[in-house]
């Protein structure tokens, strides 16, 4: 009792209760002072204690504790199959076994211990209509502290196949960067049970696509899908970092389309960045640019790369896919900001995919078509060409200054449609070509030459043709490209220094009292555009804009954004095809959550235009300013729609 008391006084006057390592060093009385005692202070020695040792675990801890462990484990199980066996069940089914109880890792209340051989094994891989595996029971509600941590997802052969009739039947046909025959013979042949191998990581990020969507059992929640998702694109994306090969370019290729239709912008960003260096590291662009002359070769005219050539035809094709397909996606979703410096100069001259029909021949008629050399561009192809040549001209324009825009004394000239300056000029010249893109493509709609067929190529349930997701989405990006490209010059700005109620005319040095004036010829413009757009959506089925390109997403958000804000702007009522716009967000939304989320902001925003009294949540301000473009305010928007979500009851 004594010594406990000492030990208290100690601590409470700042002792130690030991000596410090000096004093014990040189076997002198030690005072215990901290943080110095008396004897380091005096010799300007560093002092320092050390930590008193803690006590041991007792004899037989451990294996209590396992032996608890074993115990509690067992009563879950047998708990877990009472309540299966009180669930109305299908004959053929059976009870699945009760995972582990997991804790989540680095959690202070619970004591770590060394793993332990479970109680129960797992069942084994289960196929499309059996029963739970280990790790699929999970209780409904993703706030709720007892809900169990999923097992691994086991990956077998048949969900393969599987997996793999889906991606090809709903997602190759506006992302054909897969050899088809090649990945279903792969399937066949592959083995569960042997090691993770490159061509493994195409499967995984195939499956981490499409499992939200869809998942061969009906009992995995929508929550546990989505965790299942994000683990495989987690392994999916380590892989890729630490071997650089084709296959990884390939699976992180995949795995961006549900990172973007998910709306993780910077993780879809991030993702392009990276696909981009693995190209560049594996040579795609003098791939397509140079048709390998450099590889291996010191006399070249291009700086040489020591690389190994494509041995087949469907390598070939496949790393020229996949080349473009970046950089498709990179300029894509971009399109209209300023700040996307890295987006390639076209290649005019560099070689593009080949026709769909024809990549789905095997390695022997496709070795043939390339030797021939008859160009034969699909609808994928020429997606490719628009989003990395001719969109080119529209990022180039918009990465020039800011305030190089039509000055305030320029109104009287915008509002008779008259250009007064040079941007203006520049403007109309780069509108211009995609006008003169616009046409030809819709020439090729209307005459369907035997190249384009394909153009229509996509068959639906209904008896009928319908438009390939990829022409779609190939009419929205120019309209969208033509709004982005007006959108900031539509109303001058007000400059800076100014006070906001009045204008400088720089040319006089006088104040203008007349406030900025819309650019007619802009309005007509981004008005066609959203016009266009909107007819183009309304003869789209419901089944193509479901399963379209998630591209397509902020496409019509730029036009629906621009069709509310503008009119709000000049103080007129909504057009009426905007509805379609928010109607096409809406079908779209039943896949990728991106679309879910800008309708509600459309909806918002239509709702303040009608909405008599305030609304208690209003929209982010910079919606209504046209010189944000949609993405420069897209983590606004998201931020805004969690706070509604999240103030409105899920019950």
């Amino acid at each position: 009792m004594t010594d406990s008391l000492s030990t208290v006084s100690r601590s409470a006057h700042g002792l130690s209760s030991s000596a410090c390592v000096v004093c014990r060093q040189r076997k002198t009385k030690c005072d215990r002072r901290r943080p110095t005692c008396s004897f380091c202070q005096k010799y300007d020695f560093e002092c320092t204690y050390l930590l008193p040792r803690k006590a041991g675990l007792r004899a037989g801890y451990v294996s209590q504790l396992e032996q608890r462990i074993a115990e509690l484990e067992a009563r879950f199980e047998s708990f877990q199959q009472e309540v299966w066996q009180s669930l109305p069940q299908s004959q053929g089914d059976t009870v699945a076994t009760a995972p582990c109880l997991q804790t989540k890792a680095g959690d202070p209340s619970v004591p770590q211990v060394p793993e332990v051989a479970p109680v129960s094994q797992p069942s084994s891989q289960f196929s499309p209509g059996d029963a739970l595996p280990a790790g699929l029971a999970q209780l409904d509600g993703d706030d709720d502290p007892l809900t169990l941590v999923a097992e691994p997802l086991e990956l077998t052969q048949a969900m393969a196949a599987e997996y793999c009739a889906i991606w090809f039947e709903k997602y190759h046909p506006w992302f054909p960067i897969l050899h088809q025959p090649s990945l279903v013979e792969y399937c066949q042949q592959w083995d569960p049970t042997s090691d993770a191998t490159s061509s493994l990581r195409r499967l995984q990020a195939i499956v981490a696509v499409i499992l939200p969507d869809h998942c061969p059992n009906a009992r995995l929640t929508p929550a546990l899908r989505r965790q299942w998702s994000q683990r495989l694109r987690h392994e999916v994306l380590l892989a890729a970092m630490h071997n650089l090969c084709m296959e990884n370019l390939q699976a992180l290729l995949i795995i961006s389309i549900v990172e973007y239709g998910d709306g993780n912008l910077s993780e879809f960003w991030n993702l392009m960045a990276l696909c981009k260096r693995m190209g560049t590291q594996l040579g795609l662009r003098d791939l397509v640019a140079h048709n390998c002359q450099n590889f291996g070769v010191s006399f070249s005219q291009a700086p040489p790369r020591m690389l190994s050539v494509p041995t087949t035809a469907i390598e070939l094709e496949e790393k020229t896919r996949a080349f473009w397909a970046a950089e498709a996606l990179d300029s894509v979703s971009t399109l209209g900001v300023a700040w996307n410096l890295g987006v390639s100069k076209p290649e005019l001259a560099a070689s593009l995919p080949c026709s769909d029909d024809i990549w789905g021949f095997s390695e022997a008629l496709l070795a043939m078509y390339r030797f021939g050399g008859v160009d034969s561009p699909s609808c994928f192809s020429l997606f490719v060409r628009l989003a990395t040549r001719d969109l080119w001209h529209v990022h180039h324009f918009l990465q020039q200054s800011y305030y190089s825009q039509p000055s305030s004394t320029d109104a009287t000239a915008a509002a008779v449609d008259v250009p007064s300056n040079s941007r203006q000029r520049e403007c109309m010249v780069v509108d211009q070509q995609l006008l003169e893109w616009q046409q030809d493509f819709q020439r090729l709609l209307t005459v369907s030459t035997p190249p384009y067929t394909d153009l229509y190529s996509y068959s639906t349930t209904e008896s009928s043709q319908a438009k390939h997701p990829n022409t779609i989405l190939i009419q929205c990006t120019v309209d969208s490209a033509i709004i982005s490209l007006y959108q900031r010059y539509l109303i001058p700005a007000v400059r800076p220094y100014d006070d906001g109620t009045a204008v400088v005319d720089e040319r006089c040095d006088s104040v203008a009292s007349a406030p900025p004036q819309p650019w007619k010829h802009a309005a007509d413009r981004c008005q066609q555009s959203c016009d266009h757009m909107a007819e183009v959506l309304r003869n789209a089925s419901d089944e193509i804009l479901t399963n379209v390109n998630p591209l397509i997403i902020y496409s019509i958000f730029v036009a629906g954004r621009f069709s509310i804000a503008y009119h709000h702007t000049i103080g007129t009522e909504v057009p009426s095809k905007t509805h379609f716009l928010i109607y096409a967000l809406t079908v779209c939304g039943k896949r990728w959550p991106l679309a879910r989320q800008l309708r509600h902001v459309l909806d918002a925003a239509m709702w303040e235009r009608s909405a008599s009294a305030s609304t208690a949540n209003p929209l982010p301000n910079e919606f209504y300013d046209l010189q944000y473009h949609a993405l420069d305010i897209a983590e606004a928007l998201k931020r805004w729609d969690e706070a509604i979500q999240g103030a409105v009851p899920t019950h």
